[in-house]
Order: C-alpha cells, then structure tokens, then sequence
C-alpha cells in the first residue's frame, strides 16, 4: 500500500509541476507579444506619415457600396 500512495503522490505533483510550467509559459508568451505589438505599433506611427482614413471621392463609395449589395444579395440566394 505505501508504494501505491508514493507513486500517486509522485503524479500529482508531477502532473502540478507539468501545468506550473505550461501556465508560465502561456503567460510569458502572452505579455511577450502584447510587448511586441506595443513597441511595433509605436515604431510604425513613427515611420509613417499620417494619411486620411477616409476617401475625399464619392463615386468609390458608391462602387463599393454597390458591390457590397451585391455580395449580401448573392449570399441570400
């Protein structure tokens, strides 16, 4: 009996130690690409002239609101 005990008391901790490190892992890997994505957002608002987000020419606009009629319709059918 004091065999079957150790070698379940090994597993759990075992098993506790296995997801300890797979948790620390996922966390680091995480801030480690939020880090990424804040220093490459800054570096590119630094190299990029700021552009107008929107377009000055109605007649795109209404080409595309045109073809996205046009999809919605295709995919109702």
């Amino acid at each position: 009996m004091g065999t079957e005990s150790t070698l379940i008391e090994s597993g759990i901790n075992l098993l506790l130690t296995g997801m300890i490190v797979v948790f620390f892992f996922l966390l680091i890997l995480i801030l480690s690409i939020h880090l990424l994505k804040f220093f490459f957002s800054e570096s590119s608002q630094q190299l990029t002239p700021s552009a107008p987000t929107h377009s000055t020419d109605p007649s795109v606009s209404k080409v595309h609101e045109r073809i996205i009629k046009e999809v919605m319709e295709h995919r109702q059918s």
